[in-house]
């Protein structure tokens, strides 16, 4: 529950970041950790988090994906992720 993550109903832990971006419709990183804690699940969605985009696949994406790396380098220096 630190880290940004919040629990949902059912148990399992919630990341959600907006990522400002030229994108219109802006983009969200969302994280979901099971509440076992033993499934990651990781998108980018746009800004209704009804659709994943593929944030590899947009132009002009290097400050997307430079913001993505940065959170995900949090995580691991925090100790929330440990990097395989």
């Amino acid at each position: 529950r630190d880290n940004g993550f919040t629990e949902s109903t059912g148990g399992n832990f919630q990341y959600k970041r907006p990522l400002d971006s030229h994108h219109r419709d802006g983009l969200v990183l969302k994280v979901l950790v099971n509440k076992d804690l033993k499934t990651l699940k990781i998108s980018t969605v746009n800004n209704k988090g009804l659709t994943a985009v593929d944030v590899t696949k947009l132009a002009h994406n290097e400050m997307v994906v430079e913001k993505i790396n940065f959170i995900f380098d949090g995580f691991v220096e925090r100790n929330v992720l440990t990097e395989v």
